[in-house]
């Protein structure tokens, strides 16, 4: 399991619960100060990104070093970082200084180090969610800030956009505020996402339409599709761990409620039985039990004390 904690980057055997390595064992200046993180989907490699610099590092996890540094790889303050397979890797970034506030995203080929592809404006305001479908060749940017402070858009546009192709495939307005969290299912046919005013909505990606809209009572940031693209678990900012059945819109459980503790970001395994939620201060694990009674059970403290914020 990779953590991202206290602006450093932890490795985690999450059989053993046991520290692996961290980041800033390497001595490096670039193992501080670190805003993003993405990971490789051989788990291979770490990729980090900074707000303060123009570069994204490339980690190696096994030999536990810096193998690399795409210098310039955004000119502006980063705002999302995500990875499409092992090969590319995709940023999102927003030029404070334009007359309208836009962001870009940047395709990075890391095997070449090279620019592959630019999406200019992609987004009128800050694009700072960023998710990959299962085969790598779509990718789904989210509005999530307004293109000024004094601007009254309410249009929180999701596209999204043909990797392969390098185009702009699909646009959906939401039509509301904010959104928080976005997640994609895994036979990448559908997206979902979470606003802060509690709307969870699935979106077909092909027709680009919605296919479900949820008023929950909660409101979150966390969010996770399980691999039988069956069921979506939100992680509330009071705490309480939902399951909903994306075919009838019925929830199906709901685990603990903490309001002092939010819950930041979740992953779930690709068998689905174990749930993995990062709080401020602690990392919980919870065996679902979706084979049984598809509830979750069964609370494991796995870390503690390390203010965790995402990963």
């Amino acid at each position: 399991m990779i953590a991202h904690a206290y602006d450093d980057v932890e490795v985690w055997d999450i059989y053993a619960r046991r520290l692996v390595w961290r980041v800033s064992d390497t001595g490096s200046k670039y193992s501080r100060l670190i805003s993003h993180v993405a990971l490789s989907e051989d788990n291979k490699h770490i990729l980090t990104g900074y707000p303060a610099t123009k570069t994204i590092c490339v980690w190696n996890i096994k030999e536990k070093r810096l193998e690399y540094i795409l210098e310039a790889a955004h000119q502006n303050p980063l705002v999302g970082l995500v990875m499409a397979g092992n090969d590319l890797c995709i940023t999102s970034e927003r030029n404070y200084k334009s007359d309208i506030n836009e962001s870009s995203i940047k395709v990075w080929n890391l095997k070449t180090q090279s620019l592959v592809n630019c999406f200019e404006r992609a987004h009128d305001g800050e694009a700072g969610l960023l998710a990959t479908t299962e085969d790598n060749k779509l990718l789904v940017s989210v509005l999530t800030a307004k293109p000024t402070e004094n601007s009254d858009k309410r249009d929180y546009t999701i596209k999204v956009w043909n990797l392969e192709e390098g185009k702009n495939v699909a646009k959906m307005s939401s039509n509301t505020k904010k959104i928080r969290a976005l997640a994609l299912t895994q036979d990448s046919k559908s997206a979902v996402t979470w606003d802060s005013d509690g709307l969870l909505t699935l979106w077909n990606l092909k027709n680009k339409s919605k296919e479900l809209s949820l008023k929950l009572r909660t409101k979150g940031e966390a969010l996770i599709v399980t691999s039988d693209n069956k069921f979506v678990i939100t992680g509330s900012d009071n705490g309480a761990i939902d399951v909903w059945n994306l075919q009838n819109g019925k929830k199906v459980s709901t685990y603990g409620e903490t309001p002092s503790e939010s819950i930041k970001s979740m992953r779930i395994t690709k068998d689905n039985q174990y749930l993995f939620c990062a709080y401020p201060d602690s990392v919980r694990m919870f065996s679902t039990g979706f084979t049984n009674k598809n509830s979750l059970k069964d609370e494991v403290n796995l870390l503690s004390n390390c203010s965790l914020k995402h990963y």
